[in-house]
């Protein structure tokens, strides 16, 4: 089934890395929203608590390609990109802090335009800023897995209350 290179390759390869994410070239990109999840604060490398959104690319250049959203909690204006994401991903506004991350599992699986930016930190090192702008209403695609259902309401459904992934 296999050519005997991939065969070969099989025992001697890695896994590659689930921090490996991609540095986008400045510009508007469709993503699926993947996962959302809070990193607590990181005192030896003096980093506060931060929400990473993982995007996955949908066309273009650079699709299926991985990329990491990064929104630090430090400070009033930091919220209030974070409250701009969640108005902008249509999602209710939770009524604590320590639930956002809580309220953005919904946005888990939507598709949206993102903006690339990159700027210039003051010791010169170079960001890369990425802005949601849009949910973006696609068709369903050949490689979307979509649920097709006899029942209406089926029952036989489990109920689950972790984090939600998807691709």
């Amino acid at each position: 089934m296999f050519n005997e290179e991939l065969t070969q390759a099989w025992t001697s390869v890695k896994a590659a890395a689930p921090s490996e994410f991609v540095k986008l070239p400045a510009g508007r990109y469709n993503c699926r929203i993947t996962a959302v999840r809070l990193d607590s604060a990181n005192a030896e490398k003096s980093l506060p608590p931060c929400l990473r959104y993982t995007l996955q690319v949908l066309d273009g250049d650079h699709a299926n390609e991985r990329t990491e959203k990064t929104d630090f909690i430090n400070n009033v204006k930091s919220l209030s990109f974070i409250k701009l994401d969640m108005k902008t991903l249509k999602v209710r506004e939770p009524a604590s802090i320590e639930d956002i991350c809580f309220a953005l599992q919904m946005a888990v699986g939507l598709s949206v335009e993102v903006e690339v930016k990159y700027t210039t930190g003051s010791t010169g090192k170079e960001f890369m800023n990425i802005y949601l702008k849009r949910i973006v209403e696609r068709m369903a695609s050949e490689d979307a897995q979509l649920a097709v259902f006899d029942d209406p309401a089926p029952q036989n459904i489990p109920f689950r209350s972790e984090e939600r992934r998807v691709g």
